[in-house]
């Protein structure tokens, strides 16, 4: 950590939801703008192309999300299109909002979850983008200090999961508070090298 000018926090085993809380609460009293948020097996992977099609191979990737986040004011922006179970072309908070939220945003002959509704397709540095009803997942972002709060410091749960912050983070976007946005390219990998059982698994 030392060569890269790092700081190492061990907290122990907070799980994964837990652990992106006190990421929340640690970016919120610092001096930094943005935070990139990343599991640590999620990597960059500049070969060929995602299952969905869109490209790896993403040129000057730090450089674009900052510059990206300064020019639309985004609150947060999800840099891989594709994810491990699914993509960002469907809406996947249909499944974690409440029935009565699911009924009001989707209708109520919708029995399974719909594309995501875009509202822009923009492009900077040759790397195109996209905004409107992005949902939440611990999938790499880079999120503001404003974001960050909205998100997760304004409204908290004393035991978090990655499903109620979807959830939540949907209701805020669609109720314009939150503006959310994803990169149409997929520049990272899940590399799951360690499994474990489900059992063994700590969100809290």
């Amino acid at each position: 950590s030392a060569k890269y000018n790092l700081a190492e926090k061990r907290m122990g085993n907070l799980g994964i939801c837990g652990a992106r809380q006190w990421a929340a609460e640690h970016f919120d009293q610092s001096s930094s703008d943005y935070m990139i948020f990343f599991e640590d097996d999620m990597l960059v992977d500049l070969n060929s192309f995602c299952s969905f099609g869109f490209n790896k191979n993403t040129n000057r990737l730090y450089s674009t999300i900052i510059d990206i986040m300064n020019k639309e004011n985004y609150d947060f922006l999800k840099f891989s299109f594709s994810e491990f179970y699914g993509n960002n072309s469907e809406q996947w908070s249909w499944h974690n909002v409440p029935e009565a939220r699911r009924i009001e945003y989707f209708g109520p002959n919708c029995t399974t979850k719909p594309s995501t509704l875009f509202h822009n397709i923009k492009s900077l540095n040759s790397i195109p983008y996209a905004d409107g009803e992005i949902y939440y997942s611990n999938w790499p972002h880079i999120i503001s200090k404003i974001g960050n709060k909205k998100c997760f410091l304004d409204t908290k749960w004393a035991h978090p999961y990655e499903q109620t912050w979807m959830s939540h983070i949907f209701t805020l976007t669609k109720e314009n508070k939150v503006k959310p946005a994803v990169l149409l390219a997929s520049p990272i990998t899940h590399n799951r090298v360690y499994h474990y059982h489900g059992s063994e698994r700590k969100e809290s």
